[in-house]
């Protein structure tokens, strides 16, 4: 009798079991993870622009009087050229670490700027995270101009946005249906619009548009004796409050005619009339003083999107506190050529 000997093949299980494979068929091999490449790209021409950082106004913050109040525009560091590279590299840097994709578990491992040669970004990554770098470098450097933020803020009654067909986030596409919103929002049952001033801001750049009231108030007193007669003085320490609107926008080329825009809106308001208390300024007279302790209203929306050049998006948040009503923040971004400078005439 003749024996029929059939051989199989065996793989293995992921549980640490064996299955047979029919003859003449090879076990299925996955194939391997291409390794991370090292590689430099030269950002120079990216990071030569004039681009400065500004820290945004705090709101509800109270500040000492007589020192000098946070101000719209302060720089966050020195002037230099060599500040200003430093500072579009390290921008150019955080983009991409926010927005490659597929997305790196940690980034600062994987994109570096390097300071010590300026304009040189060091990378690690795979194939396809190459590939999205070669376009998001390609869409920087074809975007001619500087980025102009248009934002318009409203407090609607409750309710008020949904009744328009706004949900609380949205995106308005195209200029004619914007302006129809507007208009809409002008009309509609609010406590307040405001129009911020236009802003222009380079590709990356941080900047921010503010519109505040600084609300003073007696925060303490200082008792101090003063000759002749050993007598006491109470010197009143005067505080201000930022209240009003902030919002703070970071705009990005990311792919042809792509805006990545992160931003963020305060709203503060001081409760008024504003709350006082009873202090006692001397231990040797009965004698009293009145300071006063406010109360601050906040609201925030905070958003990170990517839109069209051009379009518009509405976000909303409710009021906090006693507020009712919520708060409605409708901002456009758009490509507009770079401003040239035009020298004074000679006399």
């Amino acid at each position: 009798m003749k024996l029929l000997l059939l051989a199989l093949l065996v793989t293995q299980t992921p549980f640490g079991g064996q299955r047979p494979v029919a003859p003449g068929r090879a076990a299925r091999q996955e194939a391997p993870a291409q390794a991370p490449r090292l590689v430099i790209y030269d950002v120079q021409d990216l990071v030569l622009r004039d681009f400065v950082e500004f820290e945004p106004v705090a709101l509800g913050v109270e500040q000492p009087k007589r020192a000098p109040a946070t101000t719209p525009g302060a720089a966050t560091e020195e002037q230099s050229p060599r500040a200003r590279r430093s500072a579009a590299g390290r921008a150019l840097q955080l983009a991409v670490h926010k927005y490659m994709t597929p997305k790196l578990e940690e980034p600062r491992d994987h994109v570096t700027y390097r300071e010590d040669l300026e304009g040189v970004l060091q990378t690690n990554l795979g194939p396809e995270q190459h590939a999205w770098m070669q376009r998001f470098l390609a869409a920087q450097r074809r975007f001619g101009g500087v980025v102009q933020l248009d934002a318009r803020v409203f407090q609607l009654e409750s309710g008020e946005l949904k009744k328009l067909g706004i949900e609380s986030s949205a995106v308005v596409p195209k200029p004619e249906d914007r302006d129809a919103l507007l208009a809409k929002l002008a009309a509609a049952r609010s406590k307040m619009s405001t129009t911020a001033p236009r802003v222009l801001a380079f590709p990356n750049q941080r900047s921010n548009i503010s519109v505040i009231n600084q609300v003073a108030y007696i925060k303490s007193f200082t008792v101090e004796v003063i000759e002749p007669g050993q007598r006491e003085i109470a010197d009143p320490e005067v505080a201000v409050i930022n209240e009003g609107l902030m919002l703070d926008v970071r705009a990005t080329p990311i792919d042809e005619g792509i805006l990545a825009l992160e931003l963020a809106l305060d709203c503060a308001e001081v409760v008024r009339p504003i709350k006082t208390r009873k202090v006692r300024l001397s231990t040797s007279a009965p004698s009293e003083g009145e300071i006063g302790v406010p109360e601050v209203l906040s609201s925030r929306i905070v958003a990170t999107m990517s839109v069209r050049e051009g379009s518009s998006v509405v976000l909303s948040t409710p009021l906090q506190g006693e507020q009712k009503g919520e708060l409605v923040l409708v901002l456009t971004a758009e490509r507009v050529p770079t401003p040239i400078a035009t020298p004074p005439e000679a006399k």
